[in-house]
């Protein structure tokens, strides 16, 4: 009797045993994917055909079609302009898999989000081991983060390669000859001013042939953005332009074309690249004035005087990767946006580097493993300087705190107004005042517009 009891306990224990080992093969995937998400790599399969649009260089077909062979690519049309094309297209049926700006203004992620035109990336950049958000800064999502129109619920709207930063670089040989160390550059607004002053030096006859900065008449929203706090709203556009802080900016900046007397007392080939200019604003995402054969400084921005915090870095990025609504290959949209923004860009990079040689600066990538990938590969061969200012640049990109809202869905339209008005100011055709209080009539002639279009109240 005994054991009949202990067979028969072994054999239900076999068929417990069996069930539990064909109930766990029979699970759907689907059930539990915290372990198994980030290995997966979303790929295409050959012969499939994607359709992207975006001004792209032809190393970026070279490369693809290296990596790709087998994919066909359909890439007819540059959509840099604007989303009127877009829109067009998507009436139709027409619109491609993937969709790319390299103008952000022009073309707002902002508008197309609200407008509906574009998917939610997040499930990729859940999924796909080969761009996660792990391997992105923590600040990646400030510029493509949007509500949905519908639930108001956020969500990842598009990718990008790079982000840009305005930032301050000065060539420390001229420092050094006017007296001024290095090392230090201006941290205030009142200390820019009088550096430029030092830094500018004139012939006997008057003309200057050194001038300590002259790009005073671009970078507006940058300067307004020292305060640490917006002149527009990111997500619903509205502007927010006419403020103390920003008559502030433009009282700064009209300054400095009174230490040159007018442009007419500029003489011929003062340049940076002249070594004639002793301190720039530069987009250093894009290693703007950083690729010299003299050594410069780089900073975040001057603080304004009466600022007393620490200095405030904003970023914007001026490009973005999105997959439209109703795209008939979003997969492949996916492929091509996630390799554009890694081994599309690092294509681009590695050419560079090639010809660049000693002075070779590579772009902002914000993907590291692509980013890491480059200098270690290049980084021996870089000017001591110039591998010490892309470290600066790293560690300057660590602070970014706030953005430029390029992708506001009204700045297709006022992000020029605002720039070419802010420009009279500075020449003196118009007044502080009446120029910022334009700016700002404009801004919401166009927010109101843009939501009236939408049939739908203004926030």
């Amino acid at each position: 009797m005994k054991k009949r009891i202990i067979s028969l306990l072994l054999a239900l224990a076999m068929i417990l045993s069996t069930g539990m080992i064909l109930s766990a093969c029979n699970k759907e995937p689907s059930e539990d994917t915290s372990e198994t998400s980030e290995e997966e790599r979303i790929e295409i399969n050959p012969g499939t055909e994607i359709t992207v649009w975006g001004a792209f260089g032809s190393d970026y077909w070279e490369h693809w079609k290296r990596d790709y062979p087998d994919v066909k690519l359909n890439n007819t049309i540059s959509s840099d302009a604007s989303l009127l094309t877009l829109a067009a297209a998507m009436n139709a049926g027409k619109q491609p898999d993937m969709y790319y700006t390299n103008n952000a203004a022009s073309a707002p992620l902002g508008a197309a989000v609200m407008q509906r035109m574009v998917i939610p990336l997040d499930d990729y950049l859940a999924k796909d081991k080969d761009y996660k958000l792990s391997d992105l800064p923590s600040w990646y999502d400030m510029f493509v983060k949007y509500p949905d129109p519908d639930t108001g619920e956020e969500h990842i709207y598009a990718v990008y390669t790079d982000v840009s930063v305005a930032c301050l670089v000065w060539n420390k040989k001229l420092f050094e000859q006017a007296g001024l160390d290095p090392d230090k550059p201006p941290k205030t607004w009142n200390e820019m001013y009088e550096y430029a002053q030092k830094l500018t030096k004139r012939d006997s006859s008057g003309m200057v042939i050194q001038a300590g900065f002259t790009n005073y008449r671009w970078w507006f929203q940058h300067w307004r953005l020292t305060y640490g706090t917006q002149y527009q709203d990111p997500v619903t556009g509205k502007p927010n332009f006419n403020t103390p802080e920003m008559i502030n900016v433009m009282n700064f900046l009209k300054k400095f074309p009174s230490i040159y007397g007018g442009t007419d007392k500029m003489a011929e080939g003062v340049s940076w690249e002249n070594q004639t200019v002793a301190m720039e604003i530069a987009d250093v995402g894009y290693y703007q004035k950083m690729r010299n054969d003299f050594e410069i400084g780089l900073a975040p921005l001057p603080s304004p005087d009466d600022y007393t915090g620490e200095q405030v870095v904003a970023g914007y990025a001026w490009q973005w990767y999105g997959i439209p609504k109703g795209a008939k290959n979003p997969d492949g949209g996916w492929v091509f946006a996630r390799w554009a923004v890694t081994e599309g860009v690092s294509g681009v990079m590695e050419r560079e580097a090639n010809d660049a040689a000693e002075k070779f600066v590579p772009v902002y990538m914000a993907h590291k493993p692509s980013k890491q990938k480059i200098l270690d590969k290049y980084s021996d061969g870089l000017r001591e300087d110039i591998r010490e200012i892309i470290q600066v640049r790293e560690e300057i990109y660590d602070k970014i705190s706030i953005q430029r809202p390029c992708g506001g869905p009204i700045n297709a339209k006022w992000d020029k107004d605002l720039e070419s008005i802010c420009c009279e100011i500075i020449d003196g055709t118009k007044t502080v005042t009446d120029g910022i209080n334009e700016i700002q009539e404009k801004g919401m002639a166009y927010y109101n517009e843009f939501y009236a279009d939408l049939g739908k109240p203004a926030p």
